[in-house]
C-alpha cells in the first residue's frame, strides 16, 4: 500500500531545491532525467547532506510517521520535456550499512508546472497514479515498483530516498502511519483536544 502525504511548505522545498541546485547536476545515460551530482566536491556534498538529514530530523510529523532507523542519501532528480520514461523499478537493495525497506518521493514542484510526468505505484497488483502538490510526498515499500512517466512540457523535480525502520511489523507499520497522519490532521484544527483525545486512545 502506497501512502501519501503533506511532509513540507513550499518554502522549505524550495530551500532543498536551491540547496541541491549548488552541487550541480548529472545526466543519467538513459535520458531518463538529470540528478544531483554524488561525484561533486566532497565539501558541495557534504554541505547538502547535512542539510538535509537536518531537514528530515528536525520534522517532527516524518519521524513519528516512519520511525526511520537508517536514511540513504535523498536524491533530487530533474526530468524535462525529451527525457524518456523511467519504467518499472524497485528500490529493495541492500548494503552493509543499511536494509531498504521503505522508498520516500517528495514532489518538489507544483505539478502546474509540467505537463506528463505521472508517477506510477504498482502495489499487490495494482497501479496507482500519482501527481502530487508540491511539498506532498508517496511513502511506500521498496519492493513496490514504480515508474515515472515522461514529462511532456515545463519540468518535475522530486527528491527520492529510502529507509530502514524500526517498526518490522507491516501491518504497525501501515497503522502507525495512518495513526500519526489523523492526528497531525486533528491537531491543527483543535490543538489541545486532539491531544486529549489521542491520549485517552493510547
Amino acid at each position: 500500500m502506497a501512502h501519501t502525504c503533506k511532509l513540507f511548505e513550499t518554502e522549505q522545498v524550495q530551500e532543498w531545491f536551491d540547496k541541491a541546485n549548488k552541487i550541480g547536476w548529472m545526466d543519467d545515460p538513459n535520458n531518463r532525467f538529470q540528478a544531483i551530482d554524488l561525484s561533486a566536491a566532497e565539501e558541495k556534498l557534504t554541505a547538502y547532506t547535512n542539510y538535509a538529514y537536518s531537514t528530515l530530523n528536525k520534522n517532527q510529523l516524518y519521524s513519528s510517521l516512519v520511525c526511520p532507523r537508517r536514511t540513504s542519501i535523498p536524491i533530487v532528480y530533474s526530468a524535462k520535456e525529451g527525457h524518456d520514461d523511467w519504467g518499472f523499478h524497485r528500490d529493495d537493495t541492500s548494503s552493509d550499512s543499511m536494509i531498504r525497506e521503505y522508498s520516500i518521493i517528495l514532489a518538489m514542484n507544483a505539478p502546474e508546472e509540467y505537463e506528463g510526468g505521472e508517477m506510477v505505484v504498482k502495489s499487490s497488483g495494482a497501479e496507482v497514479n500519482f501527481k502530487l502538490p508540491q511539498g506532498m510526498a508517496i511513502i511506500t515499500k521498496s519492493t513496490d515498483y514504480v515508474k515515472f512517466r515522461a514529462v511532456s512540457k515545463g519540468q518535475r523535480v522530486i527528491c527520492r530516498w529510502s529507509i530502514e525502520t524500526y517498526i518490522k511489523d507491516q501491518a504497525f507499520f501501515d497503522i502507525n502511519l495512518q495513526y500519526n497522519q489523523m492526528y497531525d490532521v486533528l491537531s491543527e484544527g483543535l490543538s489541545g483536544p486532539a491531544d486529549e483525545l489521542f491520549a485517552v486512545t493510547n
